[in-house]
């Protein structure tokens, strides 16, 4: 049986390989590339959030309602009406934290090594090195 009328291009050429000729199989990389570079990147992401999410829980766990000592930095804080109150100084504090936030957890940034604590009477200060001990009673 033979066909009347054949609507593909037939470029059988002399020593090519048929396939190639054809345009039939073989591969490109360029799209298998891309959808592992997306992959990696997403995993990449979810990685560093989870990082993230643990910092926080390990330093609310270790902090929250405990007194420290440590040479911490007072920041400025402002009240309802956006008045601020108070000045920067570096100082060995002793305070009952209420709250602790490391500011990456905030966003999808790496860890810094800044920690910011909050007393009990809101007053904020910051952790600026990791090195240091902190005195947890």
């Amino acid at each position: 049986m033979q066909a009347k009328k054949v609507f593909e291009a037939q470029n059988f050429e002399r020593g090519l390989n048929p396939k190639k000729a054809l345009d039939l199989g073989g591969i490109s990389l360029f799209p298998l590339y891309q959808k592992r570079q997306k992959k990696l990147e997403n995993d990449r992401v979810k990685l560093l959030k989870d990082a993230n999410e643990d910092w926080d829980n390990f330093l609310k766990k270790t902090f929250v309602g405990k007194t420290i000592t440590a040479h911490l930095k007072t920041m400025p804080s402002f009240d309802k009406q956006g008045n601020m109150h108070g000045k920067t100084q570096r100082g060995e504090f002793t305070i009952k934290v209420q709250d602790v936030i490391a500011p990456s957890s905030s966003n999808e940034g790496f860890l810094t090594n800044t920690i910011i604590f909050a007393d009990m009477d809101n007053n904020i200060y910051a952790l600026d090195d990791l090195n240091q001990k902190i005195y947890i009673e």
